[in-house]
């Protein structure tokens, strides 16, 4: 029988945390049923980077060779860095929408033509959950800016949007549970559209002007909630300064 050294209750922690409380070959969340595999198979050996947290079922699998070392190796590879979760990846104006970004700021937009349209967002995704999640709600928090008078602006795999949404700004705190959520399947990108306008209605209630500063909210099921970057409508950042314009 091997000589072992105990594994310290922090470097478990660290484990767990590090595959996000799922096994990193089945996805079962028992934790309780975890067990540690040393990947050199040397027991006294307790570097971090020599442990690898899963179920009880795929360390038996290791140990009698259905998960090969190669395989072990990778996962553990695969785990340094990686977020085990849904992250924020890109928000962009549609390319039809007559919206575009400033240069100095991504998530800052402007108005490029003589025309008042309602923005379309498309907001990117990715789930890095080994499970499916679905979209229930967007919630959107409103701020108008003070705008002044103001000069014009400066001159400034592939994701397809898999739905539009609709919010009209009528509140400081604008809610939309979505009729048609969006499944997420496990380690998958995804896009979907929010189209947005201000006043009661169907969008065509007042023109979309003014400077504004939006923060949105996705809830998933299981509880997970994600906040994208704040928007920006006709201004860069909610600090930038007034620029008075003399007309002839």
């Amino acid at each position: 029988m091997k000589e072992r050294k105990k594994i310290p209750y922090v470097t478990k922690t660290l484990l767990l945390k590090e595959i996000n409380c799922e096994c990193p070959f089945c996805g079962s969340m028992e934790v309780e049923c975890f067990e540690v595999h040393h990947i050199d198979s040397n027991p006294l050996n307790n570097d971090i980077a020599n442990l690898l947290y899963q179920c009880g079922n795929c360390h038996i699998k290791i140990e009698k060779g259905f998960i090969t070392l190669e395989q072990a190796v990778r996962r553990k590879q695969d785990l340094k860095g990686k977020s085990w979760k849904i992250i924020f990846g890109a928000v962009t104006a549609d390319l039809h929408s007559g919206w575009k970004a400033f240069d100095e700021n991504e998530y800052a937009f402007y108005n490029d033509t003589n025309q008042t349209t309602n923005p379309i967002l498309n907001f990117s995704l990715i789930n890095h959950l080994s499970r499916t999640v679905i979209l229930k709600t967007i919630r959107v928090r409103y701020k108008p800016l003070f705008s002044g008078i103001s000069g014009p602006p400066p001159e400034p795999r592939v994701l397809y949007p898999l739905s539009r949404y609709h919010i009209s700004l009528t509140n400081e705190v604008n809610v939309l549970h979505l009729q048609n959520p969006i499944l997420v399947p496990a380690q998958e990108g995804f896009m979907f559209q929010v189209e947005l306008s201000q006043g009661p209605g169907n969008g065509l209630a007042r023109p979309f002007r003014g400077r504004k500063a939006l923060y949105f909210t996705f809830e998933f099921s299981e509880g997970i909630i994600i906040n994208a970057p704040t928007v920006y409508f006709n201004c860069k950042s909610e600090d930038e300064g007034i620029k008075l314009v003399m007309l002839d």
